[in-house]
């Protein structure tokens, strides 16, 4: 087995290393002098850092205030105060008094009005869950994370122009730099790597198994739009907070419950939603509800399937303020899904044969987790986070014929957590951070097919501790320092992963960044593929990320940002995959299903992103990525599955004055790596004579490019009763028939005694329109 990095050090001398770089660089963190002039063209962090240094007791997070803001009007204010509403408003903040301080929070909807319609307004900037509200420990002089990190961040604002189905925020996502995916699927690929390599946190929970219709490629996410604030994406290089996931961390938070009543209404092409929010009696608190339901049919009919499969989840949030500087927030989430087809007809089983098939597929996702913090000290932050959750699956299938197959699968995952992070900033440019978390995880599963039979329970504990500090030496660089120390008890394995990020910023707008780090990866049971014959969890993951990037801001919002990068992987696991066809209902029963050993791997490339001014009604930004991802395959180097060289995106919006919005997004790619297969004729002992398929190298062909068409318009009303939004979907406008794989091959003697092969091709999706209206009130 290879040997990890730095096996020749023992693991304390690798952690005293690390901390003792940590501490020495800490103490070269120097006060930062407040800036002098007008407030107009300052960024929102440098105007609130002045009137910090006016003696103004304001305090404020980066997750309210984000590096983009800027101060676009001279205040007309005489007091600090005065000048603080007005920089806050045009931004939708505000600051609430908390434990004798001004906080900065995203400031509460006005109450639908009443009378004369007017032009609906974009939605309302997102609301700042409660942890962000007394997160007064992080001062103005730090910098945030997407200043530093060069996260990617989408609101709500983003994801209701861009043209994505359903309104899903994973599909959203999957339209920034470096992702990929299909447009039959809200799974992302970050940089090449698998779907599973990516770190969901809701509210500070993991999301262990966040996709609804997984038998139809994980069509959907469980997160629903209606209750979702922010998304922020970090693509490589992320802090050491976030471990056990070496691809990227997608970190959502909900909205924040305004203090007045308010309800919502949502019907769409696949669901409907409805949600309710109040203030509890005596302003204690907030409460937020909401759930959805659906049926996925008239997106799989538009790809020529008949199966129609159902789903539902929902969601509940209560914020309580026990006593000044400390919150609870009870979050809970529960999804379902249903899928039963019982016909007379053939439904794409490999070999299945005409008649009497049956198949009944079930998931359940519950999630419930408690987060308290508490502002020991006006310096001093702590957070704890009490979660428990379980993820049920339920499968059986059975079809008859000369080749009839039966399988019945069901699994059971029950886990446990319990988090806690330690937030402190003893100076101006300097804060710290540390954290140690345990969870507990136990899964039953039975699986029966011909010829596999698995019954086990797996029942251990994972474990991680982390420490990390950010601080500035000199006024224009900050470093983020930190390393990470995981356990997984499942195999026994102990890991330490440092991390470093910087960030350089010459002048205001411009930002130099570099980042280095390591990554683990554990296998999760709910990941075990028991029914390829996987029946033990692999050793974990490693890659190795390195990024360097530069960033241009302009006053008017253009943005230009580039960014290169490598991750190197190494221990990657074995997996299973469908050459021709991921969308099966039983994968492990396809007679193109391989096994995929690799010994390493490669991901690199650079992308560019170009976004032009936010004034006026016209809009734009476009994406570029030149990228390349590699496994080593028996000697080989193999291209993966979601290997696209060239990647291009472009997106246009223009709003109307009159509240009208049109926004159309092209897409382009590289077809990804397919699997050529040829035939031979092989004479049998009888002296019959059949013919066999012959698969040539894994990978080493191609699909044709990939393109279609997006667009989207959408418009609001004030009514007398609140606000009523709509918009019109429309999915590969102009029809592109994409090629996603093949199906039904037939092998023909030729003339000369060569085998002639045909085979039909398999579409990701026609056009398709959708709809979705949303009244709040």
């Amino acid at each position: 087995m290879e040997k990890e990095p730095f096996a020749m050090l023992s693991a304390g001398r690798r952690i005293a290393c690390v901390l003792l770089a940590v501490l020495a660089l800490a103490f070269l963190a120097a006060p930062a002098a407040a800036r002098e002039g007008p407030f107009r063209g300052l960024s929102l962090t440098e105007a609130l850092q002045r009137l910090q240094a006016q003696g103004l007791p304001v305090f404020f997070s980066s997750g309210v205030v984000r590096s983009s803001m800027r101060v676009e009007t001279e205040p007309k204010g005489g007091s600090p105060r005065e000048i603080l509403d007005e920089i806050l408003r045009p931004h939708g903040l505000c600051a609430e008094e908390l434990a004798g301080r001004l906080v900065v929070v995203a400031a509460p909807p006005p109450p639908p009005e009443t009378g004369r319609p007017t032009a609906a307004e974009p939605e309302s900037a997102p609301m700042t869950v409660v942890r962000d509200e007394i997160d007064v420990y992080q001062d103005a002089a730090t910098p945030d994370l997407e200043e530093i990190h060069g996260t990617h961040s989408i609101d709500a604002a983003d994801r209701a122009s861009w043209p994505h189905l359903g309104n899903d925020p994973f599909r959203a996502v999957g339209l920034l730099p470096g992702m990929a995916g299909s447009e039959t699927s809200s799974q992302t690929h970050v940089r090449g790597g698998r779907d599973d390599e990516v770190l969901v946190v809701l509210d500070g929970l993991e999301l262990l198994a966040p996709y609804h219709l997984q038998e139809f490629d994980s069509a959907l996410s469980i997160v629903a739009p209606s209750f979702l604030g922010r998304v922020e994406l970090s693509t490589g290089g992320y802090p050491a907070e976030y471990g056990d996931r070496m691809g990227g961390v997608l970190d959502m938070t909900t909205l924040t419950p305004p203090r007045s009543r308010r309800f919502e209404l949502g019907l769409g092409l696949l669901y409907g939603d409805a949600s309710a929010s109040a203030a509890l009696p005596g302003d204690l608190g907030r409460w937020y509800g909401a759930a959805r339901g659906g049926n996925y049919h008239l997106a799989l009919e538009v790809n020529g399937r008949d199966e129609k499969p159902s789903y539902w989840d929902t969601f509940g949030k209560l914020e309580l303020s026990p006593r000044p500087g400390q919150t609870l927030q009870l979050n809970v989430l529960a999804a379902e899904d249903d899928f039963g087809l019982d016909a007379e007809d053939e439904f794409g089983l490999e070999g299945s044969g005409a008649g009497g098939e049956h198949y009944r597929s079930q998931w359940g996702n519950r999630y419930l987790w408690l987060t308290h913090g508490a502002l020991v000290r006006p310096d001093l932050f702590v957070e704890t986070i009490a979660s428990a959750g379980r993820i049920d699956r339920d499968r059986a299938g059975s079809a008859e014929g000369e080749d009839g197959l039966a399988v019945r699968d069901s699994r059971v995952l029950d886990f446990n957590g319990l988090k806690q992070v330690w937030r402190a900033q003893p100076g101006e440019r300097l804060s710290f951070e540390a954290g140690a978390e345990l969870r507990w995880l136990r899964s039953n599963i039975d699986y029966q097919s011909d010829p596999r039979e698995f019954q086990g329970t797996l029942d251990y504990t994972q474990a991680g501790a982390f420490v990390s500090t950010r601080l500035q030496p000199w006024a224009a660089l900050t470093a983020d320092l930190g390393a990470r120390y995981d356990h997984n008890g499942a195999t026994g394995e102990d890991h330490l992963s440092p991390r470093l990020n910087l960030a350089w910023k010459p002048r205001d707008n411009d930002i130099f960044r570099f980042a280095w780090g390591w990554f683990y990866q554990s296998q999760r049971p709910n990941e075990l593929q028991v029914e390829d014959g996987e029946t033990g969890l692999a050793p974990d993951e490693w890659a190795e990320h390195l990024s360097l990037g530069y960033e241009h801001r302009r006053e008017s919002g253009a943005l230009l940002r580039v960014e290169a990068y490598r991750r190197r992987l190494s221990r990657l696991r074995v997996r299973h995959e469908n050459l021709y066809d991921p969308i099966v209902l039983f994968p492990e029963l396809s007679a193109d299903r391989v096994r995929i050993a690799p010994d390493g791997g490669l991901s690199s490339g650079i992308e560019v992103l170009l976004r032009g001014a936010e004034r006026g009604p016209l809009t734009w930004w476009l994406t570029y990525t030149f990228s390349s991802v590699e496994e080593d395959i028996a000697g080989r180097k193999v291209p993966r599955a979601v290997d696209q060289p060239h990647a291009l995106r472009a997106d246009l919006n223009y709003r109307t004055e009159s509240g009208w919005s049109f926004n159309a997004a092209w897409l382009y790619h590289t077809g990804w790596p397919t699997t050529s297969v040829t035939g031979r004729a092989v004479t049998a002992a009888d002296g019959s004579i059949r013919i066999e398929p012959v698969f040539g190298p894994y990978n080493g062909e191609r699909l044709s490019p990939y393109h279609r068409l997006d667009a989207r318009v959408s418009h609001g009303w004030k009514l007398p009763l609140g606000q009523l939004d709509a918009y019109v979907d429309l999915q590969n406008l102009y029809d592109r028939q994409n090629v996603r794989g093949f199906d039904r091959f037939t092998f023909e003697p030729g003339p000369g005694g060569d085998i002639r092969v045909r085979s039909e091709e398999v579409g990701w999706g026609e056009f398709l329109p959708s709809f979705g209206v949303r009244w709040q009130f």
